[in-house]
């Protein structure tokens, strides 16, 4: 387990697995090691075969990936945004300053240039 990468888990409500007991021992054992976790769980019971993901979880995954896009954001932690539109990614304009041919260029510049404010583990 990596404290510095984020991580959500979906406690699958299915018919023939408890997802709550699941969900719980996974939060309970990050909970233990001082790791943050965003957890999941599904309103309605599914069967095992159904390969789809509920509406209501799918919200709850793009929640946490906005919410960690963010984050990383705020305390400079460089992130590959390939599948963001660009419209959505805000860069401030002394990005531009770092003299990078690419615009993912520039974020890692101007990360290694500001340093991170977060601390080493």
């Amino acid at each position: 387990m990596n404290p510095l990468i984020p991580k959500a888990v979906w406690g699958f409500n299915g018919t023939e697995r408890a997802g709550a007991a699941y969900l719980a021992a996974v939060g309970a054992g990050h909970n233990q090691k001082g790791y943050p976790v965003f957890n999941i769980y599904g309103r309605d019971v599914r069967d095992s075969n159904d390969p789809a993901i509920p509406e209501d979880v799918e919200q709850k995954l793009l929640q946490f990936a906005r919410a960690s896009l963010t984050v990383a954001t705020m305390l400079r932690i460089p992130v590959y945004m390939h599948n963001v539109d660009e419209a959505r990614i805000f860069r401030p304009s002394v990005w531009t300053e770092f003299g990078t041919g690419g615009l993912e260029a520039a974020d890692f510049a101007a990360c290694r240039n500001f340093g991170a404010l977060y601390g080493k583990y």
